[in-house]
């Protein structure tokens, strides 16, 4: 379920660059969030992510791919490598960099306001 909801979100972001072709990036993305088997604690905290108003995740997401598109080698045929299975892994680490980031600020503000 979470992971559904994950990928509408990677895919809304991804949809503001047309030069990066969605369809081919979803799988991989589904696999490598499978592949880090979030627990039942994680879990919850990604559902709090989605209720968060701000849309932070979908916020640093964009800022990230801003700054990816912005740093790549100006000789790459940006177009091409995005597309490429090198492109979409970075793509793809970048949007998990940011919801592991995201699930350690939920759970630290948890555990703050436990023992505050």
């Amino acid at each position: 379920m979470y992971i559904d909801k994950l990928v509408v979100i990677f895919e809304k972001v991804l949809s503001k660059f047309p030069e990066i072709q969605i369809d081919d990036s979803k799988k991989p993305l589904i696999e490598s969030l499978e592949r880090r088997k979030y627990d039942l604690q994680d879990q919850g905290i990604i559902e709090a992510i989605f209720e968060d108003g701000e849309k932070t995740l979908e916020s640093s997401f964009y800022e990230n791919i801003c700054t990816y598109l912005k740093d790549l080698d100006t000789n790459l045929d940006r177009k091409d490598h995005l597309n490429t299975k090198e492109g979409i892994t970075d793509i793809i680490e970048i949007f998990v960099s940011d919801l592991e980031q995201m699930i350690d600020y939920y759970y630290n503000a948890l555990i703050n306001k436990h023992f505050s």
